[in-house]
């Protein structure tokens, strides 16, 4: 496929970066952006009746301003949203992941004999960029890794920080945890992290942060 350009379409959660859906073409064309979309939305249940309407923000290419993608939004209850003119990192996590994309070390460097071929590498890519790949904006962790949130509440005195190394200690027994984050009041910052360095168990896994 010599001389032959082709266009990677890329849909990510900006949340947990996840690579949500995907597809190789030879052509830009506003169709099969409206595709990619609805795929998107089915594989990820979003639905148009949802309380609060997903957002789409994207560049301001001609794909991505066509009525035809306006159209399909509409149906599926998207709100769209774009770059602003002249600003290049205006659109950081899509800029992040296209430039991983081209400094791994199996990224293509000669034409394809089809376009099966990069569709092929495409699909392992993203396979190691959602299950394996550390991302160090979401505390170092892969975007399937599935993620727990405690809340721990009660009066001032009540032992918070005790009760919290006894949770911390108990699931990294049960194997339920890698790594932790502790949010805490800033006032309360300094108690936190002294209390939980007296753990060894603890301090090697948790960082406490306001």
């Amino acid at each position: 496929m010599r001389g032959v350009w082709l266009y990677l379409y890329l849909v990510i959660d900006v949340w947990s970066r996840k690579v949500v859906a995907w597809d190789v073409a030879e052509r830009e064309e506003a169709q099969i952006a409206a595709d990619l979309v609805s795929r998107a939305c089915l594989r990820e249940r979003i639905s148009k009746g949802r309380p609060k309407p997903l957002i789409l923000h994207a560049d301001n290419g001609n794909a991505m301003r066509a009525a035809t993608l306006e159209s399909r939004l509409e149906e599926l209850g998207v709100l769209r949203s774009f770059s602003r003119p002249r600003v290049s990192n205006d659109n950081p996590y899509s800029e992040s992941l296209f430039r991983t994309v081209k400094y791994r070390p199996d990224y293509p460097r000669r034409p394809s004999q089809s376009i099966e071929e990069p569709c092929a590498w495409v699909a392992g890519f993203v396979g190691w960029y959602d299950d394996r790949h550390r991302h160090s904006g979401i505390m170092s962790l892969a975007c399937t890794q599935p993620i727990k949130y405690l809340t721990i509440t009660a009066n001032s005195g009540a032992g918070k920080t005790i009760m919290a190394d006894l949770l911390i200690k108990e699931l990294l027994i049960l194997g339920e945890l890698e790594r932790c984050l502790v949010v805490s009041p800033r006032s309360l910052t300094e108690q936190w992290q002294d209390e939980l360095k007296e753990s060894s168990s603890s301090s090697s896994s948790c960082s406490p942060a306001t």
